[in-house]
Protein backbone atom coordinates (compact mmCIF):
# COMPACT_ATOMS: atom_id res chain seq x y z
CA UNK A 1 0.00 0.00 0.00
CA UNK A 2 1.47 3.57 -0.90
CA UNK A 3 1.45 6.69 1.28
CA UNK A 4 -1.37 9.32 -0.24
CA UNK A 5 0.61 12.06 -1.65
CA UNK A 6 -0.05 15.65 -1.26
CA UNK A 7 0.61 18.84 -2.94
CA UNK A 8 2.99 19.52 -0.33
CA UNK A 9 4.76 16.23 -1.03
CA UNK A 10 5.26 16.87 -4.58
CA UNK A 11 9.25 16.99 -5.95
CA UNK A 12 9.83 16.36 -2.08
CA UNK A 13 13.00 13.91 -1.57
CA UNK A 14 14.18 13.26 2.14
CA UNK A 15 17.87 13.85 2.31
CA UNK A 16 17.81 15.70 -0.84
CA UNK A 17 15.20 18.30 -0.46
CA UNK A 18 14.11 17.81 2.98
CA UNK A 19 15.90 17.23 5.86
CA UNK A 20 14.88 14.52 8.71
CA UNK A 21 15.74 16.30 11.74
CA UNK A 22 15.65 15.83 15.75
CA UNK A 23 14.22 18.95 16.70
CA UNK A 24 14.16 18.08 20.47
CA UNK A 25 18.16 17.66 19.83
CA UNK A 26 18.44 20.94 18.25
CA UNK A 27 16.08 22.78 21.05
CA UNK A 28 18.63 21.04 23.61
CA UNK A 29 22.13 22.39 21.42
CA UNK A 30 20.06 25.82 21.82
CA UNK A 31 19.92 25.30 25.84
CA UNK A 32 23.71 24.80 25.58
CA UNK A 33 24.49 27.80 23.07
CA UNK A 34 23.22 30.00 26.32
CA UNK A 35 19.52 30.34 25.66
CA UNK A 36 17.74 29.23 28.67
CA UNK A 37 14.54 27.80 28.12
CA UNK A 38 12.92 30.97 29.37
CA UNK A 39 13.57 32.53 26.65
CA UNK A 40 10.40 31.56 25.17
CA UNK A 41 9.85 33.48 22.15
CA UNK A 42 13.22 33.19 20.97
CA UNK A 43 12.85 29.14 21.84
CA UNK A 44 9.40 29.48 19.97
CA UNK A 45 11.41 31.22 16.66
CA UNK A 46 14.43 28.39 16.45
CA UNK A 47 12.03 25.75 16.81
CA UNK A 48 9.63 27.09 13.96
CA UNK A 49 12.62 27.42 11.69
CA UNK A 50 13.87 23.89 12.54
CA UNK A 51 10.32 22.90 11.73
CA UNK A 52 10.78 24.73 8.11
CA UNK A 53 14.05 23.55 7.62
CA UNK A 54 12.38 20.41 7.78
CA UNK A 55 9.95 20.85 5.01
CA UNK A 56 12.55 21.82 3.02
CA UNK A 57 12.87 25.59 3.11
CA UNK A 58 16.19 26.03 3.98
CA UNK A 59 16.75 29.73 3.22
CA UNK A 60 13.48 30.92 4.68
CA UNK A 61 14.77 28.76 7.93
CA UNK A 62 17.56 30.78 8.32
CA UNK A 63 16.77 34.06 7.33
CA UNK A 64 14.45 33.75 10.28
CA UNK A 65 16.39 31.98 12.59
CA UNK A 66 18.90 34.92 12.50
CA UNK A 67 16.91 37.61 12.46
CA UNK A 68 17.93 39.60 15.48
CA UNK A 69 15.52 42.06 15.05
CA UNK A 70 12.64 38.97 16.00
CA UNK A 71 14.32 37.26 18.72
CA UNK A 72 16.70 35.38 16.58
CA UNK A 73 20.17 34.19 17.55
CA UNK A 74 23.73 34.30 15.97
CA UNK A 75 24.72 32.39 12.54
CA UNK A 76 27.03 30.34 14.53
CA UNK A 77 24.45 29.57 17.07
CA UNK A 78 21.93 27.89 14.34
CA UNK A 79 24.72 26.73 12.79
CA UNK A 80 25.23 24.34 16.01
CA UNK A 81 21.91 24.02 16.30
CA UNK A 82 20.91 23.19 13.30
CA UNK A 83 23.98 20.50 13.27
CA UNK A 84 22.99 18.69 16.49
CA UNK A 85 19.28 18.59 14.97
CA UNK A 86 20.98 16.69 11.55
CA UNK A 87 23.46 14.49 13.65
CA UNK A 88 20.63 13.05 15.81
CA UNK A 89 17.72 12.38 13.52
CA UNK A 90 16.76 9.35 12.20
CA UNK A 91 18.63 7.42 9.26
CA UNK A 92 17.21 7.59 5.95
CA UNK A 93 16.59 3.48 6.05
CA UNK A 94 13.40 4.57 8.80
CA UNK A 95 10.35 4.90 6.80
CA UNK A 96 8.41 8.06 7.82
CA UNK A 97 4.79 5.42 7.65
CA UNK A 98 4.47 2.08 8.52
CA UNK A 99 3.19 1.47 4.86
CA UNK A 100 6.28 2.97 3.24
CA UNK A 101 8.58 0.34 3.40
CA UNK A 102 6.39 -2.17 1.49
CA UNK A 103 6.67 -1.35 -2.17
Amino acid sequence: MMRAQFMSDVGRVPGFNVDKLDVDAGMRELVACGYPETEARRHAVVWYALRRWERGEEEAAQRGAIDQSFHGIPLTCWLRVLAAAMAAAPTRDTPDHPDQGMM
